[in-house]
């Protein structure tokens, strides 16, 4: 069965365009996108439901707008596909670029929890972007590394609007990062566990262990996190117990001379780890100087400061 328009008053606040070249464009792309992913899934079009987010959260009622920011996550998962409509001839190769749409805070908030739910259940991001011709592109998942990419970094026609959505990439990434710990380093049990760019804090290094010293991980990768210092001392911390660990790469993780010099301090009793990569954080002269000391004389050490 085709879809059908209902026609919306502009007075109504319709979001698409009324006349000319373009009446009906957003509704155009929408309906041929749907079509296409039909097409492309193998679905029952009887079968597929729409959510459209259109004035979704109530804006005028603080209570009200506050049911509407907590229902975001539960939509989000609900979904099993994610459509972006456009008037774009081509997309850009992330979705936070895509024109009118990307830069958005609380459009960042929809796609950031979507792609980081479906990651969390084992599977590429069904999120697509719809050209201006209805043709899709396939964001199959979202990399961010908290250089202006973050839903919170993003543009917000409302300025108090900003600690919601902080509250909601937060609470997403805890969650987030709480289950990638765990799938990966079951997946690398024995071996190598790479959680780059997977936005770990330091709310998530006492699970991160857990997994690593339940695993017996001997290899991890988590360059491109958030860490910082806090994280770095609870990571030095449980070294000083593990034993499985020969290689850590904190590569560009925001590690200064605090978290520099715990590291440091448990280098001085651990000896299972061999490698260490620090590169690209912020460690100053003074946490460079005590890392250094810390390996002088172990031979076979190959540190990246």
């Amino acid at each position: 069965m085709p879809l059908t328009r209902v026609p919306i008053p502009a007075s109504a606040g319709c979001p698409d365009w009324q006349s000319g070249e373009k009446k009906d464009l957003k509704w155009r792309v929408i309906c041929e996108g749907v079509e296409r992913l039909i097409e492309k899934q193998g679905l029952k079009a009887e079968d597929v439901v729409l959510w459209v987010d259109w004035q979704s959260i109530y804006q005028d009622d603080k209570e009200a707008k506050m049911k509407g920011v907590r229902s975001l996550i539960k939509y989000a998962t609900l979904c099993d596909y994610m459509l972006v409509p456009t008037e774009e001839e081509r997309l850009p190769w992330f979705p936070n670029l895509i024109p009118g749409y990307g830069s958005r805070g609380w459009c960042r908030v929809e796609y950031f929890i979507f792609s980081l739910a479906a990651e969390m259940r084992g599977r590429e991001a069904p999120l697509y972007g719809i050209k201006r011709d209805g043709s899709l592109r396939h964001y199959p998942e979202v990399k961010v590394d908290g250089n202006d990419d973050m839903p919170s970094q993003g543009a917000l026609s409302n300025p108090n609007d900003k600690a919601l959505v902080q509250d909601l990439e937060d609470t997403m990434i805890e969650a987030y990062g709480k289950v990638m710990v765990e799938t990966t380093c079951k997946a690398g049990a024995g071996g190598k566990a790479s959680l780059e760019m997977k936005m770990i804090r330091a709310c998530h290094v006492e699970a991160l262990f857990e997994a690593v010293n339940k695993y017996e991980v001997k290899v991890l990768f988590l360059s491109g996190n958030q860490l910082g210092d806090a994280a770095a001392k609870a990571i030095a911390a449980m070294l000083r117990t593990n034993r499985s660990l020969t290689r850590l790469d904190l590569n560009g993780n925001n590690i200064g001379d605090a978290g520099a010099k715990a590291i440091a301090a448990m280098l001085r009793t651990n000896r299972s780890l061999t490698i260490l990569n620090l590169k690209f954080n912020k460690i100053g002269d003074a946490g460079k100087k005590a890392v250094i000391k810390a390996v002088k004389f172990r031979e076979g050490f190959t540190l990246w400061l």
